[in-house]
Order: structure tokens, then sequence, then C-alpha cells
């Protein structure tokens, strides 16, 4: 399973495949794993309250998943997963609530801390 942080109403705007604000400038989706979703989140997301993250079953999407090198220097050699496609809405098994402490910064929900341990 993958996660894709998003916005409340991005998702809900959603019908048939999902594809984020910016695919067509990047050309793909942001993707993370359970262990690296917090860094993104905390970089470019700190603050905001209306987000959510959407667990992905990475077998029901449609285009290409490539493993690609993080642009961020401090995490130089970690490989992201982007899809070069969209996110069918039956790809999504969960979306769970995203919300920020009173630091503004995220910690993982535990409806999703499952899935550092391939849950």
């Amino acid at each position: 399973m993958l996660l894709h942080i998003c916005g409340v109403d991005d998702w809900r705007d959603a019908e048939g495949d999902y594809r984020p604000p910016g695919f067509e400038t990047d050309g793909f989706i942001h993707l993370s794993r359970a262990d690296q979703v917090l860094r993104p989140a905390n970089r470019f997301y700190a603050g905001r309250d209306d987000l959510v993250l959407l667990v992905i079953d990475e077998q029901r999407v449609h285009g290409e998943l490539r493993w690609e090198p993080s642009a961020v220097p401090e995490e130089a050699g970690e490989r992201f997963p982007h899809l070069y496609g969209s996110v069918p809405v039956e790809a999504v098994v969960d979306q769970v609530a995203f919300p920020t402490g009173p630091d503004g910064l995220f910690v993982l929900p535990p409806a999703v801390a499952h899935l550092l341990h391939g849950g």
C-alpha cells in the first residue's frame, strides 16, 4: 500500500480517476510509503488542516509506478514512488484524516501506522 497526501476537497471532487492539482505540470502523482510520508507532509503542507491520506493499492493504479530519487538534498539516495498515470477511485482502499498537531506538524495517524510493518 502507498500513501498520497490529498486535499479534502480534491478527493471529494474526484470522479472515476483521481489526478491531483499539478498533475499536468509534474506529469506524475507523488506517493510515499508510510515510513516516508511525514517528511514531504511537514516540508510542503505544515499548518494545513484540510488534508487526508489516501491509502492506495498499487496493484489497481493506471500507469507506470517508478521509484525515483528524491529531489531534496537531505534525502539523497532515497527513492519515492511516482505514478505516471491516474489513480482510479476504486484503488483507494481507505482515506484517513491527516490533521496537524498543535505545533502545525504532522504525525502518522494510527489508522495507517500498521503500514509501517507491511500490514
